[in-house]
C-alpha cells in the first residue's frame, strides 16, 4: 500500500510517521516543492526579535532522520495535478523535469500562502510577508540595514507578535489595521482595549480603522499611504492572513470552502476516495458547531495529520474538532481565546475582573476572564482571558471543561491548585463559575 503526501511539514509529516510507525508494509512518499521541511514557522517573529539566534531550533526532524525511519522525501519537487480516476500525480521535478507517481491513499498537506493586496507600489523593496525562514532572513537582513521606521499592516495574533519583534530591533513601530481594534474576529472589545493600552505603554503607535492604498518610495519603501493619512516607513511588513495551497486541484472536483481550503471530515477524508487533507490547506471541524471552519492553526495540524496517518493503517479514531484556541502575548499581557466568540441565541456571557495572585507574593497583576455558555444547559462553550503572569495558560482549563461538556457548576467549584505565587484560594475561574450561576438563578 502507497501513500503519497503533497506538503514535508506539520500535518503531512505526522501523518506519515504515523503510517510508517505502524509497520504494516505501507511506503510513503513525500513531494515537497521547497527545500525546507518539519519546520515551526510559529517561531519566527521571535527569531526577528532575537529572543533566540540559532533558526535550527525551528526544525523538528532532519530529512536523513526522516528517511532513516522510512519516510521517503524529495525536495524541489512540485505537483501540479491529481488525477482522481487513474490515481495520479503530475510533478514538476527542478532538476529532471515532468514525473508522474501513483497513489493508493492521497494526503494533500500544502499549507497556506500570504495575502498580498495588489496596491500601488507593493513590489517595492523591503515590503515583506512572514511565512518561511527566507521571509524571517530577509527582513532580520533589512532591520539591520535600515534606518528607524517600521510598519505592521495587520493587527491579528501575527502582527501584534510582529510589533514587539521590531521593537526589540530598535525600530519606531506603527501598526497599521483595516478594523477599529485589534484581533476584532477573536476577542471581544474589552479585551482589545487591553491590547491598545499594552500597546501604547510600549511606544507603538497605532492606526486602526484605516485602510492601506499605496506604499510609495523611489526603490525601497518610504511611506505606506491609507485612506486617513501616510506614515514613514522603512520597512513593511504585511499580515493580512492567509489563503490555502490548492490551486493545483481546481478540476478536480474535491469540495472546498470559499476561500480554497479543502473540506475534509473528521478523519481527514475529503469529498473524494483515497484522498486526505490537513494542516492549513484544509478545513477542520467546529467543535462546538460540528461546522467546517478554516482555522490554519500548527496544533490542528499536527492533530488531524496523526488522525488521518492513524485511519490510513487501520484504526478508526476520528478527530473531535478545533475550538480555534490560540494566544498570544503582546509585550508583558498575555492574551489568549478558545471555542465560541460571541453570544447568539441559547446563551449568555459571564465577565469578571479579577487577580492573578496573592498580594502578599510579588507578582500581582490584574486579569479578566469571560466565559460564554449555554442559558439551559449551563455548558461552557467560550471563553476569552488577559492579563499577566500566567494568564493564558488557565485557557486550558477552559478549553478541556468545553471539549468535556463542562458546566458553570463545575467551574464553581474545580478543584484548582493553589499556593501564593500561582492563585488565590478562589481562582478566577472558580469566580467566574460563581457569577454565571449568580446571573443564571
Amino acid at each position: 500500500m502507497h501513500t503519497i503526501v503533497i506538503g514535508a511539514n506539520a500535518a503531512g509529516l505526522s501523518a506519515a510517521a504515523k503510517i510508517i510507525r505502524a509497520k504494516n508494509n505501507h511506503s510513503v512518499t513525500v513531494y515537497e516543492k521547497d527545500e525546507i521541511i518539519s519546520f515551526g514557522s510559529c517561531g519566527l517573529p521571535y527569531y526577528i526579535g532575537e529572543f533566540f539566534s540559532d533558526h535550527t531550533r525551528m526544525f523538528s526532524r532532519s530529512k536523513e532522520e526522516f528517511a532513516a525511519s522510512g519516510i521517503h522525501i524529495k525536495m524541489h519537487h512540485t505537483v501540479t495535478k491529481v488525477d482522481v480516476v487513474k490515481k495520479e500525480l503530475t510533478i514538476i521535478d527542478s532538476e529532471n523535469g515532468i514525473l508522474h507517481d501513483q497513489y493508493d491513499n492521497l494526503i494533500i498537506a500544502t499549507g497556506a500562502y500570504p495575502i498580498v493586496p495588489p496596491l500601488n507600489g507593493i513590489k517595492k523593496k523591503n515590503i515583506f510577508t512572514l511565512r518561511t525562514l527566507g521571509d524571517g532572513n530577509a527582513i532580520k537582513e533589512a532591520l539591520n540595514n535600515s534606518r528607524e521606521h517600521a510598519v505592521v499592516v495587520g493587527a491579528g495574533f501575527i502582527g501584534l507578535e510582529l510589533v514587539e519583534a521590531l521593537k526589540r530591533a530598535g525600530k519606531n513601530v506603527t501598526l497599521i489595521e483595516l478594523e477599529e481594534r485589534a484581533l476584532k474576529a477573536a476577542v471581544s472589545e474589552d479585551i482589545s482595549h487591553l491590547i491598545h493600552k499594552e500597546l501604547k505603554d510600549n511606544g507603538v503607535s497605532i492606526a486602526f480603522n484605516e485602510r492601506v492604498t499605496a506604499f510609495e518610495g523611489k526603490q525601497v519603501v518610504e511611506k505606506v499611504i491609507t485612506d486617513k493619512g501616510e506614515y514613514p516607513a522603512d520597512i513593511v511588513i504585511l499580515s493580512i492572513g492567509v489563503r490555502p495551497n490548492t490551486s493545483f486541484l481546481q478540476d478536480s472536483g474535491i469540495k472546498m470552502l470559499p476561500n480554497g481550503a479543502i473540506v475534509v471530515d473528521t478523519f481527514g477524508r475529503s469529498s473524494l476516495p483515497n484522498i486526505y487533507a490537513g494542516g492549513d490547506c484544509a478545513s477542520v471541524q467546529d467543535m462546538v458547531t460540528k461546522q467546517p471552519i478554516y482555522s490554519p492553526l500548527a496544533t490542528t495540524a499536527n492533530k488531524l495529520g496523526r488522525i488521518i496517518g492513524e485511519h490510513i493503517v487501520g484504526r478508526k479514531r476520528d478527530y473531535p474538532g478545533s475550538l480555534t484556541s490560540a494566544c498570544v502575548k503582546v509585550f508583558d499581557l498575555e492574551v489568549g481565546r478558545t471555542g465560541a466568540k460571541d453570544t447568539v441565541i441559547g446563551t449568555a456571557s459571564a465577565v469578571v475582573k479579577d487577580k492573578n495572585q496573592t498580594n502578599y507574593y510579588p507578582g500581582q497583576e490584574d486579569i479578566l476572564l469571560k466565559i460564554i455558555y449555554e442559558t439551559l444547559t449551563h455548558k461552557i462553550v467560550g471563553a476569552e482571558i488577559a492579563g499577566k503572569n500566567g494568564a493564558v495558560l488557565r485557557l486550558n482549563t477552559l478549553a478541556m471543561a468545553i471539549q468535556l461538556n463542562g458546566t458553570i457548576e463545575d467551574l464553581s467549584l474545580g478543584d484548582f491548585c493553589y499556593a501564593p505565587p500561582f492563585g488565590r484560594t478562589w481562582d478566577v475561574l472558580n469566580i467566574v463559575g460563581n457569577v454565571a450561576m449568580s446571573k443564571s438563578k
